[in-house]
């Protein structure tokens, strides 16, 4: 049985991330080069592969009430005078960060017994204490505020020398849309990868999605990044868009609606919610290979055949299984 080593984090934003990669390197930190900068809410834990879709449904239940929240950290600080570990503090949202963890160490990580949580960004793990002392001072200062939207779960490979990959990202309340298909309340979330949750219920559909579960996002999302657009209801899937970042724009790979949905209007809403996530990362572009039957559904929401070669030259505009290549300009 494979088994993970897993995190629940909350990942700093650019440039902060940045930033404090940046002082890190400066102090000639070893300890924490193998994990982006961020405040850790459930430290690490291990679990199985199947154990990854109750984990899911947990956090899934435990941030839908969760609404964003202002973040300001700094004022470096260690637990000791001779430890070798130097972080910035959160001065204003930690304990909120605590009540977070406090929920999701025993929900996610099966933990009996709270463990002692100082919400913090650690800078410097594995240096001189002369070292942490003399940054105590420089960094006295230091500040930065940001508007906390989510939390991530990450993992860390099995192999030497990896290091630690966002695995799933989830948005806190505000960030999620509830529509009303028919008789069903229908909750939709954007996230970055493949949910283990929308991997099993393929399987048990006998959808394949070919290899996008391996492309996982990095530290910076907007990068070789694969996201979903998810809707779920009562514990069913009832429709996904599924899309990978390719150079300056993206493709969406699978479009799916539950046959018990269909033409109420969920797949023009998930295709703008993809318009609108592929927006916000500044891509050019959204393409999408479809059926001749999907024309009229495609050019509604704006989307127009590629006749001008902008694909493949021994591919044309058309896929060797009859596929037409639809694309959105996404330019201001």
């Amino acid at each position: 049985m494979t088994r993970l080593r897993l995190g629940v984090l909350i990942s700093l934003p650019p440039p902060i991330g940045f930033e404090v990669d940046g002082v890190r390197k400066s102090l000639g930190s070893v300890g924490v080069s193998r994990i982006h900068p961020h405040i850790t809410v459930v430290a690490p834990f291990n679990s199985t592969v199947e154990g990854l879709i109750e984990i899911e449904s947990a956090i899934w239940q435990r941030l839908a009430g969760v609404e964003p929240f202002k973040v300001t950290i700094g004022a470096a600080a260690t637990f000791s005078e001779t430890s070798p570990v130097l972080y910035y503090s959160v001065l204003d949202g930690g304990s909120k960060i605590e009540e977070l963890a406090r929920t999701l160490q025993s929900e996610v990580a099966s933990l009996k017994h709270q463990r002692s949580f100082v919400p913090h960004v650690t800078i410097a793990d594995g240096v001189a204490p002369e070292v942490v002392k003399s940054a105590l001072g420089l960094l006295s200062k230091y500040r930065a505020e940001f508007d906390l939207l989510g939390l991530d779960l990450c993992e860390k490979p099995n192999e030497a020398g990896s290091s630690w990959k966002i695995r799933s990202r989830w948005l806190f309340a505000n960030q999620l849309k509830y529509v009303t298909l028919g008789n069903r309340r229908v909750r939709i979330g954007q996230r970055i990868g493949i949910s283990p949750s929308v991997e099993a219920e393929f399987k048990r559909l006998g959808l394949i999605i070919d290899n996008l579960g391996q492309d996982q996002a990095t530290f910076d999302p907007g990068l070789g990044a694969t996201v979903s657009i998810e809707a779920w209801s009562e514990g069913a899937l009832l429709g996904v868009v599924i899309m990978r970042r390719a150079l300056n724009a993206y493709a969406v790979e699978v479009l799916y609606v539950d046959p018990s949905v269909r033409l109420m209007g969920l797949g023009a809403r998930l295709i703008r919610e993809a318009v609108y996530c592929a927006s916000e990362a500044k891509a050019s572009e959204l393409m999408i290979w479809a059926e001749d039957r999907s024309a009229g559904f495609l050019q509604k929401l704006g989307f127009r055949r590629s006749f001008d070669g902008r694909v493949a030259a021994d591919q044309g505009a058309v896929d060797q299984n009859g596929m037409m290549l639809y694309l959105l300009s996404l330019a201001s």
